[in-house]
């Protein structure tokens, strides 16, 4: 085929498109705004190819209004410079100016003469065209179709056609300035101008959706705007311009698709180190445009692909890339701080600020395009909100405590997305709960709910109930403040506790690699010299290396955990989150109220929206909390703590509610945190809420014993060292509470409003007291023969035997530290309870057990074997045997009055011996630990403890034998309140059965449950007790008299034979 049939079939072509558009009137203004009706669309649209046809050209010229002149380029433009010519003299008639006006814009000519003059390219075929047609020699807009078309047809575009349009479109707008507001041709001049940009436009969308223009497909359209983006002089105001155009028109989807796919999968080869700014700014300058942002979800390669991994979002769908910029990128996380070994402080510091300083940037400006994405439709924005939840599902591998990269996806990845939702949901998350009622707490059975947590554990429910509740599906859709709300709760547990959890894994392989290298150098000294030398110094050099890369991990992951400005927004959220779990599990849902206080407990039967929440909810908050309040203490002090508080007193009020024995725990553990006192030495930062937050003075104390209570039974394997570190948490809690006298005041209300809560919380007090003392003590006597043993320098030749022992000194300094510390809040806590309420602590129940214990605590402090308590540094076990005797006479002193006390120390026939109270008495004295008058009532209290002695050993003279059945089967002791186990029929005593009951309610006999209310006194048997003992008084009353009598009687012989 020739060129000029080449040529013909191309007219006949532009013909048959023109025809074909003819129809639609088009407004030609330079950046066209899309109707409220039309939006891009994708399969089944008809595209608008190529510009209309000269006739409904000039037709829909004639209708359009004066145009607004548009924005100017930017400075830096390469098509920034004025038009060559000045503005046409008045002499000039239009029709010459506007073909001067093409010419300069195009840079096309009719003429020979032109191109060789100015640049212009002539545009031979055209000339012929024209002059055939209707014999004119000059440019028009009716001939604009034509002209573009031959200019990027016939002539080659340099360096590209997208470049070529550019400029020109640059060149129209710049020739809007040169237009004078009285020239009388005005109005006709800007429409003339007006559809040079338009058709420059149309032509622009034409190439980058066809193949109409064989040196530039679409993909190098994309990357011609990234290579301008790279120069600092990007086409913005154009590309918004085609933008607005291609969304008037119905072929937005079209124009984007294979720009955005390019863009996409080019950003998806750039890593963080390298040159991304430019894939940012150009997506940023796509998704100005509204109508963009409503349809953008719509385009190739946006959702997720139902066989896709999670591993490969990042990479494979439209905005993983974008939202996969991260100094987490494993490509350059182990170099982002070089030589990790040897950075000071200030390096590390510095080098953080640098990754903080560019990550907020990148970070904002994810934010602002997914928020363009939410505020451009209803359908872009649940299609966002599927994206995100699709993701989330396919990442709970994360908190995994064995995860590795190829089963999740990457830390930046996820992080990014936990910011951007965290930064969506910032209008409604603040701290007065203004549009918490916004939230749907039922969103997990809607049908539009975009999570699926029907693996995950719930707070309460087990897996039946939740099944049961969520098989009835609710139809109304949920709004977006509830999609935001779960969806940014999830990702704070996987994405940021995601990350958490990588920083826990990193630390462990780091010490890991430690130990490797310090065994692999010792290897090398025993290698050097033989051939297996090399090999060792190559296993070696490569452990350095990827130890390096961990350590640069690990400061990379710590300069985004530790970003305060990421940090604070966290914060917020997870406080606000907690408001919402209190506001599920009120009955009336309607917390918080304004200038109302929380009504607790709560009904014992909690609400299903809350017994079927994710159990994570709750988790991720407590455990990020935690995290902050070791690692930046003070993000968490300058948060709204006092609605941390109220949640913590909550869910400790209502423990049921919460299945997780670990969840109770960490509720109390931040308490702790915020008992402890500051580095200055001032209060803890909740202190002042303790003593100020009403709900805190009404329920706090009452909770914390609570939950020392529910502790001991935990159900998990470890739970016998569990409840101590609870119950240590709890001790200290109480110890600073104790100085404000309104919880002394409630422990005095609550000792005798609910006896049996009390006793048995006394009952488990004495229980670790007794066991950790006990601990205590024989740690520190085997850490005392020891240290006799083990040198405190290991010599060179140590032999095995002597290894051994160094381990054994080592296990036993750890276990008596820990044991030490148990021991002196416990006894602390039994000081400050026996001083507010000394009679709750004589009850039968208890009183034998406490002072068995103190008696025999009180013989290992200064009885004849405290010398094995003597070790080298006992301060570095929290041991001060000095105090610990002062406070435990304390408790001696506090108890004084109580006669069942006094009787019950006197009766210890394990461990009452006088002289060790005569020894602490000497104790106290020699180092003035107690007062004078202190010392006087200690004195008193021993005197009346061995008078009770001796009456005692008297009244056992009265009884003599005592028959078994009156004896009591555990104790051995004669019964006083005798009563019949239902299930076993045994006879026991009332006491002896209520102590047994408060560590296990059952049947010490046959282990049936048992209830103290199900006993049944035997009062027969109690009579016969009584009898006994009234008969053998009266019998060794007579024996006595008769022995007295007998007496009187050999003294007076004996005193007749002397007078004799």
């Amino acid at each position: 085929m020739s060129d000029e049939e080449i040529r013909q079939k191309r007219i006949k072509r532009l013909e048959a498109l023109a025809a074909q558009n003819g129809a639609s009137s088009r407004n030609a203004s330079p950046a066209p705004q899309p109707s409220s009706e039309k939006t891009g669309s994708g399969s089944g649209a008809q595209r608008s190819t190529t510009a209309s046809n000269a006739s409904s050209q000039v037709q829909s010229r004639a209708q359009s209004p004066t145009p607004q002149a548009p924005q100017s380029p930017r400075a830096d433009s390469p098509a920034n410079g004025k038009p060559s010519s000045p503005a046409p003299a008045p002499t000039v008639s239009f029709e010459q100016w506007q073909d001067r006006t093409i010419s300069e814009a195009l840079r096309v000519s009719l003429s020979p003469v032109d191109e060789e003059k100015n640049g212009c390219i002539y545009l031979k075929g055209l000339a012929e065209d024209l002059e055939q047609e209707d014999g004119t020699k000059l440019l028009s807009v009716d001939a604009m179709d034509q002209v573009l078309w031959y200019r990027l047809t016939e002539t080659k575009c340099l360096p590209a056609p997208f470049d070529y349009l550019w400029s020109s479109w640059t060149r129209a707008v710049n020739a809007r300035k040169l237009v004078k507001a009285k020239d009388p041709e005005r109005e006709r001049k800007l429409q003339v101008l007006n559809d040079i940009q338009s058709f420059c436009l149309r032509y622009t969308a034409l190439i980058t959706t066809t193949d109409m223009v064989s040196a530039d497909t679409p993909q190098q359209t994309a990357d011609r705007l990234v290579a301008k983006a790279y120069s600092g002089s990007g086409p913005w105001d154009f590309l918004a311009a085609v933008v607005e155009m291609a969304a008037a028109e119905e072929t937005l989807i079209d124009f984007l698709n294979p720009v955005m796919t390019r863009l996409s999968q080019s950003l998806a080869k750039v890593t963080y180190s390298g040159d991304y700014k430019a894939y940012l700014l150009t997506l940023e300058t796509i998704l100005s445009s509204k109508a963009v942002a409503g349809i953008f979800t719509k385009l190739d390669g946006f959702a997720i692909p139902d066989n896709a991994s999670a591993p490969t979002i990042a990479s494979t769908t439209l905005l993983g890339p974008f939202l996969a910029l991260s100094p987490l990128d494993q490509s350059c996380r182990g170099k982002n701080f070089p030589s990790p070994d040897v950075l000071s402080p200030r390096d590390i510091q510095r080098y953080s600020s640098d990754i903080e300083s560019e990550y907020h940037v990148v970070l904002d400006r994810l934010f602002q395009m997914c928020n363009r994405i939410v505020r451009g439709s209803v359908e872009s924005r649940m299609d966002l909100m599927r994206y995100f939840g699709k993701i989330l599902d396919m990442n709970h591998k994360r908190v995994a405590i064995h995860v590795t990269p190829d089963q999740v996806s990457p830390d930046g990845f996820m992080f990014n997305i936990t910011y951007v939702l965290v930064k969506l949901s910032e209008p409604f998350s603040d701290m007065f709960g203004a549009k918490m009622d916004k939230i749907n707490l039922e969103y997990f059975r809607h049908k539009d709910c975009v999570i699926d947590i029907s693996d995950e554990t719930k707070i309460q429910a087990d897996q039946e109930a939740a099944d049961q509740y969520f098989a009835s599906k609710a139809e109304d859709e949920s709004n977006f403040i509830t999609h935001a709300f779960f969806l940014t709760v999830g990702y704070v547990h996987y994405g940021n506790g995601g990350l958490i959890q990588q920083q826990s894994t990193l630390k462990r392989l780091i010490e890991g690699h430690r130990d490797k290298l310090a065994r692999l150098e010792l290897e090398l000294e025993r290698w050097k010299g033989t051939s297996q030398e090399p090999v060792v110094r190559s296993v070696l050099d490569r452990l350095k290396n990827y130890s390096v890369e961990l350590k640069s991990s690990k400061l990379t992951v710590d300069s985004v955990l530790y970003d305060r400005v990421v940090q604070k927004l966290l914060v917020n959220f997870t406080i606000f989150t907690f408001m919402v779990l209190i506001r599920a599990a009120e009955p009336a849902h309607t917390y918080p109220v304004k200038g109302q206080d929380l009504k607790l407990p709560f009904p014992e039967e909690a609400p299903m929206p809350f017994r079927t929440l994710p159990e994570y909810a709750m988790e991720s908050g407590l455990n990020y909390l935690l995290f902050l309040l070791r690692y930046m203490p003070q993000e968490v002090v300058h948060g709204s703590i006092d609605k941390v508080l109220v949640f913590c007193v909550t869910f400790l009020t209502n423990t049921s509610y919460v299945k997780n024995p670990y969840l109770k725990s960490k509720l109390v553990e931040f308490l702790f945190f915020g008992a402890l006192e500051n580095m200055q030495g001032g209060p803890g930062f909740m202190v002042h809420l303790f003593d100020t937050d009403p709900v805190s003075l009404e329920h706090l104390l009452h909770a914390l014993m609570k939950f020392y209570i529910e502790v001991e039974q935990t159900g998990t394997s470890s739970q016998f060292y569990d409840k101590f570190n609870s119950r240590h948490y709890i001790s200290r809690v109480i110890k600073v509470i104790w100085a404000n006298n309104r919880y002394r005041d409630k422990l005095e209300k609550e000792s005798k409003e609910d006896v049996h809560f009390f006793v048995q919380f006394v009952a488990l007090l004495l229980n670790d007291a007794t066991y950790l003392f006990d601990e205590s003590l024989a740690k520190l006597a085997e850490i005392h023969n020891l240290q006799k043993e083990v040198p405190a320098i290991a010599p060179a030749d140590e032999d095995q035997a002597a290894a051994e022992r160094r381990q054994n000194l080592a296990s036993a300094e750890r276990q008596a530290t820990s044991y030490m510390q148990l021991t002196n809040e416990s006894v602390d806590l039994l000081q400050l309870f026996t001083s507010a309420i000394p009679k709750a602590f004589s009850t039968p129940e208890i009183v034998d057990r406490l002072a068995a214990m103190m008696d025999y605590n009180l013989a290992a402090l200064v009885g004849p074997k405290c010398g094995t308590l003597k070790v080298q540094n006992p301060e570095k076990y929290f041991f001060n045997p000095r105090e610990l005797l002062s406070v435990l006479c304390e408790v001696y002193l506090n108890l004084q009055k109580e006669e069942q006390f006094m009787k019950a120390v006197a009766r210890d026939g394990r461990s009452f011996d006088p002289r060790n109270f005569e020894r602490a008495h000497s104790i106290l004295s020699k180092w003035a630990l107690k007062t004078a008058d202190k010392l006087d009532q200690w004195k008193t209290l021993t005197d009346k403890a061995v008078r009770i002695k001796n009456e005692d050993e008297a009244g056992e003279l009265e009884l003599g034998e005592i028959p078994d059945e009156f004896l009591d089967p555990l104790m051995f002791t004669l019964m006083e309140e005798p009563v019949i186990l239902p299930s076993s029929k045994v006879t026991i005593d009332l006491g002896t059965i209520k102590s047994h009951l408060l560590n296990d309610p059952k049947d010490p006999f046959n282990r049936a449950p048992l209830k103290i209310e199900d006993v049944v006194p035997n009062t027969e048997l109690k009579q016969q007790i009584k009898d006994f003992k009234k008969q053998r008084r009266e019998e060794f009353l007579k024996a006595k008299e008769a022995k007295q009598n007998a007496d009187e009687g050999a003294g007076d012989e004996a005193n007749r034979m002397d007078t004799d």
